[in-house]
């Protein structure tokens, strides 16, 4: 049974005729972009970032938005919504009809001057139209925010007074190996409260087969490992996520409230037996 803490909706956001076609040096016809949209749709996509309109001397690629938005054979929900950087290309998203439109701003001056030739003050008075048109004509607005942890052309990851993070912000992460590393450097960020979901840090009993396999290091890809008399199948990369788990769950300034994807697995061997585990104000949930 899955837990009711787990999310009823997952919202899944297709930028590829948009972002995964911006950047291609072959110029792609409007036609192939339509043709691109009418089969996501047809699969089940439900949201499309189908265009952006911005200057075609920056963004050539995107110069047939117009021409794509009013030829689309659209279907009744599916939101084709367009990527507007400033009120000129909202307004020519709105006159084909887009039904929500993107914006996008920067948290490093480097990068937004970069991506949009403007800093992250004069972002911010750019957006200030959009958002007040889009209230008029009832149009849904959401904002794409990069470089939010590190500054790419600085190389240096940002501090919490960079962040400006919420002493109450409370990071939501699925239980993926990426996520766990990284969470080590939200805290660094100012996070103190995490809400992640669907870890487990083991796998089922590998094949004889698949037991013999070797990663390109000639070392084994699957490993057998025990923890307080409980013995787990796992990989490299799962035993480092678990042993990062270990670490944060003994930190005394974190609260955590956790899903653990069963209730025997190596994460939540790991839990048990940390500080957390004993703490009253902490609500356990480990088995979907």
């Amino acid at each position: 049974m899955l837990s009711t803490k787990l999310p009823q909706h997952v919202k899944i956001v297709e930028v590829g005729p948009r972002d995964g076609l911006q950047n291609e040096a072959t110029p792609i016809s409007a036609d192939d972009k339509i043709n691109l949209i009418e089969k996501l749709a047809d699969a089940g996509v439900n949201y499309i970032e189908s265009g952006s309109f911005v200057s075609p001397k920056w963004v050539p690629q995107m110069g047939t938005s117009t021409e794509v938005f009013e030829k689309v054979n659209r279907i009744e929900g599916v939101t084709y919504a367009a990527l507007t950087p400033n009120l000129r290309g909202f307004e020519a998203a709105v006159a084909v009809n887009a039904d929500e439109v993107a914006i996008f701003g920067a948290a490093s001056q480097s990068f937004s001057q970069k991506n949009i030739n403007c800093s992250i003050e004069e972002s911010l008075e750019r957006f200030a139209p959009i958002m007040e048109a889009a209230k008029k004509a009832n149009i849904k607005v959401w904002h794409a925010y990069s470089e939010a942890i590190r500054d790419k052309d600085a190389k240096e990851l940002k501090t919490h007074d960079d962040c400006n993070i919420a002493n109450d912000a409370v990071l939501v992460t699925g239980g993926t190996c990426a996520a766990m590393r990284t969470l080590g450097m939200f805290h660094v960020l100012g996070f103190r409260t995490f809400q992640m979901f669907g870890f487990d840090c083991s796998v089922r009993e590998p094949s004889d087969d698949d037991k013999k396999e070797l990663l390109d290091t000639g070392q084994s890809k699957y490993m057998q490992v025990e923890t307080n008399g409980e013995k787990f199948w796992t990989t490299g990369e799962l035993l480092a996520m678990a042993q990062d788990c270990e670490k944060l769950f003994g930190r005394e300034d974190i609260d955590f409230n956790i899903i653990f994807n069963g209730s025997n697995t190596l994460a939540s061997e790991v839990f048990r037996t940390s500080l957390k585990a004993n703490e009253l104000d902490y609500v356990e949930d480990l088995c979907l």
